[in-house]
């Protein structure tokens, strides 16, 4: 039987907002890092860092509702469509700094 952590089942919103928040600060935080020469990142390691959401998302969901929850939300996520001017505004950072 899989123990799961009761305070992520009781504060769903707060766990996500932490999980958000200190992913996309921790990757960010070798962005900061090299940009003082404190060190050397990788390019393209900011791009990874504006996925803290998505992994705030998934990680609670799939501690608080399992796997069958984290199905929900893939399904959920194909159900979202965009014009192809929305795709376009979405990548094209991904194109002009790439």
């Amino acid at each position: 039987m899989k123990k799961e952590p009761r305070w992520i089942t009781q504060h769903p919103v707060l766990a996500y907002v932490l999980i958000a928040y200190g992913f996309t600060w921790v990757v960010a935080a070798f962005n900061i890092a090299a940009r003082w020469g404190w060190g050397s990142a990788p390019g393209w390691l900011h791009y990874v860092a504006a996925y803290g959401p998505l992994v705030g998302a998934f990680t609670v969901t799939a501690w608080a509702e399992g796997s069958a929850g984290v199905q929900k939300l893939l399904a959920r996520l194909g159900l979202v469509r965009f014009a192809p001017l929305w795709w376009a505004a979405v990548f094209s950072p991904l194109i002009l700094l790439g």
